[in-house]
């Protein structure tokens, strides 16, 4: 992790923009909660394989959780298995994109 205007920053190599892991004033956002999930899972939990599951829209953030496990040694590639499933976009009646989390 790397400071970075008073927040603590994860930068993952061949990805521009970094993964902020703990906010300015000390909060935590879906990067932090993303990547503890991936430890509690693979580490506490013992699983091999996760499979996230949320709107396409998505696909980015995970790739870079992933990577940032990796890079972070939280996850070994030869052992464990993250996939992510992406469905589209869910729409309210107005068609307004809505959290899919």
């Amino acid at each position: 992790m790397v400071e970075d205007k008073g927040a603590q920053c994860f930068y993952i190599p061949g990805i521009e923009n970094p993964l902020l892991l703990v906010k300015k004033d000390g909060g935590f956002n879906y990067d932090s909660t993303d990547m503890a999930a991936i430890n509690y899972r693979f580490n506490v939990l013992n699983a091999d394989r996760v499979v996230v599951i949320t709107d396409k829209g998505q696909e980015f953030h995970f790739k870079q959780i992933n990577e940032a496990a990796y890079h972070a040694k939280l996850i070994d590639k030869t052992k464990h298995r993250v996939d992510h499933m992406g469905f589209g976009l869910v729409l309210d009646e107005t068609g307004e994109k809505i959290k899919s989390r």
